[in-house]
Order: C-alpha cells, then structure tokens, then sequence
C-alpha cells in the first residue's frame, strides 16, 4: 500500500477537525494585556486634522474639455520654448560666407566707432580720453579687440561689439602690439609684439608669447576651420632665412611651408581660403620687381604663382569668403578680382586708380570690398564684379594707418 491511499482515507476526518471552532489557549492572557493598554491618543490621527475620504472613488475617464485643456497648455509651452530660442542671438560660422553688419575703425580723435557702409551712420563703441586703435571683431560679430595707448606703452582690450564694459586682456603694458588676431572659437586672441607672437584668453586671463625659436616678422593667421594651427613669417636665425611657417596653437610642431634657402624673399599679407587648404601670400624675392602673388596648396606644398593677364605687379591677395575669388592690389591700377581656381586668370580691375598701398576687406557676402588709401583715410566701396566705386560718407580716420589689423568687417549670421 502506498502512503498517499493512507492520506486518503484519513483527509475527511482531519478536515472535519480543523473545520471544529477552538479558543487559543492564550486568549487570556492577549484579553488580560489589551485591557491594562492605554489608547492612542486622538490628536495623534492625522484624520483629526485633516479632512479626508479614505474611500476608494471610480476613476473617471477624460473630458473632451480636458482634452483641450491639454492640448492648449502643450501650445502654450511650444510658443514659449519658440519664443526663447528666437531670443537666443544667432552667430555665423568663422568661415565662409555671411551676412554683412558694421564696419569697426578708429576716429581722428582715438574712439572706436562702427558705421554702416551702406548709410554712413556710425556709433560710438569705445570713448574717452585715452588712445584706441586697431578694432577688429572677432569672427562671429559679437566683440571687438582694440588697442589702447598707456603712456609710452600698450595694453589690448576687449568689448562687446554694442559697447559696455571693456575687459583687458594684456596682463602687463608692451612696448608695442600690431596684428590683432582672433581665433576661430573666439576663446584665444593672438597678436604680435617685439618679435614674438602671443596668445591671450579673450576672458582676461594667461597672455604669453610662444616659444616658436623664430623672430616672427609682421605676419601671422588662424588656419581655418578650427584655428589649431598658425601660419607665421618669422626669421629662422639658425639658418638665417625668413620663410612661413606653420605651428600648433600651443607653439609646438614649427615647420616651414616656403623653402628655406637663403635668399632675401619679403613674404607678406597671407591669406587662408576659408577651406584652410590653401595659402595666398606676396613675394618679392631678392627686392627685385615684379612682387608675385603665389597660392600653396598645403597638402604636397604645391606652389603656384599667379599670372594674371592685367598689369605687372600684383600683391596682398585676400580670400573672398565665398572661396572662389582672389583679390589683390594691381600695382598703380586699383584692385584686381580673380577667380581663385586658375593660376593665368583674367582680373576684373575694380574701384579707381590710385598710388601707393591701402587697406582693404572683402564684404563677408563677397559682393564689395572696403578699401582705404594710406595716407587720406578716405574709405570707398568698391563693386567686387567691376561696377562703380563709391565714397563711404564717414569723417576721415586712422584706417590708412592700421592695415596690419584690417580684418574689421562685422560677420553676421545669413
């Protein structure tokens, strides 16, 4: 017999024994405790104090009512999302094409300015006793460097480009600074002075020179598009020979770009089409006429002398921001307009004739260029496609005087 047939026969009676009512044998003494136990006090219950239903309610579904309700606070919270991200100020990119906004330069009187080309209006940006110079925005349009005289020395500043309160970024007074430089990210501001190239933290802190072991000469850019390396014209006293060089932002890894062989070349005015693959500079090699423009492909060292078809001498080219054209002073000629893709291009000559070197920048559109005579300060605008030239109906300024820091044009977002 198996045991599970015992279980069997015996679970009717042992369910009729546990179905019989008993009396724990300690219900005396559980009666004897609570009867000696205090209650819990009434103001201890939180139902004392606050109304409540503790009753379960069926839950109802939603109301169309409820419905637009929500759908409306949803509207609601879009529209104000919207409106925030519309307040936020749109930037261009560093490079390449943009909108136009104002031009910064220098007053008679030594006061930063920015003026409308288009209308002539202008407004005041820096003030004061003091002796500013050199504004030039950084590279999405929202500050402006400039260059304050101290006595007998110099100190670089910072200022939103509608004014407010100026932020110095030089740590101590230099004998001299030219060639304001801003990076890509508008977080570095570099600059040359006594034969070194030095990099500041546009929010005031860490200005230094690099250690490049060149003696930098007049020239310097940020290669786009992010501005991690530097091209620089410097004397490499080792070999005695000046030449262009490309080092990291952090003064590391010098290496030539331009052949360093002793000869007498006066490299000047480079220019990085927006891409940061290709390098326009001036050469006068050995002092000897005429002054060539050259374009180097970066990869390889590819180096290429321009021939254009109008006149003899050709120098200072710049990109246009779009990168499809070259401009260049056409020497005793005006400006020459190039496309930038053809080594033996034919130049539109723009703007009048004149005598001598000027200032000029490319519209950030690329439709016109602002260009300044040394000497009369006098700007004018002249159509990049060959039309009329105009005078721009400003005071006369100290832009002839401040070619060295001449990228000023306003970038705005398109």
């Amino acid at each position: 017999m198996m045991p599970t047939d015992h279980l069997e026969r015996q679970l009717p009676e042992l369910m009729t024994e546990l179905a019989e009512p008993r009396t724990p044998e300690y219900l005396d003494d559980l009666l004897w405790q609570t009867a000696h136990t205090s209650q819990r006090p009434a103001w201890t219950l939180l139902e004392r104090w606050i109304p409540m239903d503790v009753t379960m309610s069926r839950v109802q579904a939603p109301t169309r009512a409820r419905y637009v309700a929500l759908f409306a606070i949803l509207t609601l919270v879009a529209v104000i999302a919207f409106a925030v991200a519309g307040a936020q100020p749109r930037v261009p990119p560093p490079f390449g094409p943009a909108a136009n906004g104002v031009v910064a330069f220098t007053s008679a009187m030594g006061d930063i300015l920015t003026g409308n080309p288009m209308t002539g209006a202008t407004t005041m940006i820096v003030g004061g006793p003091e002796l500013d110079s050199s504004p030039t925005f950084s590279l999405d349009g929202t500050r402006i460097a400039f260059i304050r005289k101290v006595e007998e020395m110099v100190r670089v500043f910072a200022v939103d480009a509608i004014g407010g309160e100026t932020i110095e970024l030089t740590t101590a007074p230099l004998p001299t600074v030219s060639w304001l430089r801003w990076s890509p990210d508008g977080t570095r501001l570099a600059w040359l002075s006594g034969g070194s190239l030095w990099i500041a933290m546009t929010d005031g802190y860490d200005a230094h020179p690099l250690d490049l072991g060149l003696i930098i000469r007049e020239e310097f850019a940020w290669r786009p598009p992010d501005g991690s390396e530097i091209v620089v014209r410097g004397l490499d006293t080792g070999r005695a020979a000046t030449g262009l060089f490309l080092v990291k932002a952090d003064g590391s890894s010098v290496r030539p770009v331009t052949p360093l062989d002793g000869g007498d070349h006066d490299y000047y005015w480079v220019s990085w089409s927006p891409d940061g693959k290709r390098l326009a500079y001036s050469d006068w090699p050995d002092k000897r006429y005429p002054v060539q423009v050259h374009v180097l492909t970066i990869e390889g060292l590819r180096d290429v002398v321009l021939r254009p078809d109008a006149g003899s001498e050709h120098f200072a080219p710049a990109w246009s921001p779009d990168g499809t054209r070259l401009a260049f002073v056409v020497g005793g000629r005006g400006i020459g307009v190039a496309p930038a893709a053809d080594e033996s291009p034919h130049v539109t000559l723009t703007g009048p004739s004149f005598m001598g070197a000027l200032a000029y920048d490319w519209s950030p559109d690329s439709s016109v260029i602002l260009a300044v005579p040394d000497g009369t300060g006098e700007p004018w605008l002249f159509d990049a496609a060959g039309g009329p030239a105009r005078r721009v109906d400003w005071s006369p300024s100290d832009f002839a005087r401040n070619r060295g820091s001449w990228s000023n044009w306003q970038r705005l977002a398109p």
